[in-house]
């Protein structure tokens, strides 16, 4: 399925649950919570299924052999793993609503929703040494070297060019003068 459709499906997966979720917050219907929570739960359905999909076809091709089929194999598992922690989250949080007589502490509701948390920061602390390095590398300093200076004297003749290309603007200094 290509990119498109996948950003279309699940834009229309939210504004009907968000639709659905507005109509039984505003006491216009009697739905119960599970029927609200439909859309998420078809979506979830469908993504895992790809994921799934996915996670076969590269094993059974056997692509990219050794260390990075664990990887693929490895990313799909996690990524499978923080749906099935989604999917509880909402079914709890589902119980919860529907039956105010279940004693069921909020706490242990939210717990599935705190270990998908945790999984979404392990999983983007690889980029954090990288952002760091490229916002020390965007600082200025006071004492500046001519190193420096003329590395930031070339990111700004680089960028310069770079948007005077996209908004069809010459470059200072290769102005042609048409005047008559």
């Amino acid at each position: 399925m290509p990119l498109s459709y996948r950003i279309v499906c699940s834009c229309l997966f939210a504004l009907f649950f968000f639709i659905m979720l507005a109509v039984k917050l505003d006491r216009k219907t009697d739905w119960n919570w599970f029927l609200v929570f439909l859309p998420m739960w078809i979506f979830d359905v469908i993504f895992l299924a790809l994921l799934i999909f996915r996670l076969v076809t590269h094993v059974r091709n056997g692509r990219d052999r050794d260390a990075s089929l664990r990887s693929v194999v490895f990313n799909l598992g996690v990524f499978i793993f923080g749906l099935a922690m989604k999917i509880s989250f909402e079914l709890m949080l589902c119980v919860k609503l529907q039956y105010i007589d279940i004693v069921l502490d909020i706490f242990y509701v939210f717990i599935p929703l705190w270990i998908l948390l945790l999984i979404a920061v392990v999983r983007l602390f690889p980029w954090a040494p990288e952002i760091m390095s490229m916002l020390k590398r965007d600082q200025h300093p006071n004492d500046a070297s001519s190193t420096n200076r003329a590395s930031h004297s070339t990111k700004r003749a680089t960028t310069t060019s770079v948007v005077s290309n996209i908004v069809g603007a010459h470059p200072r200094g290769s102005r042609s003068s048409n005047s008559s």
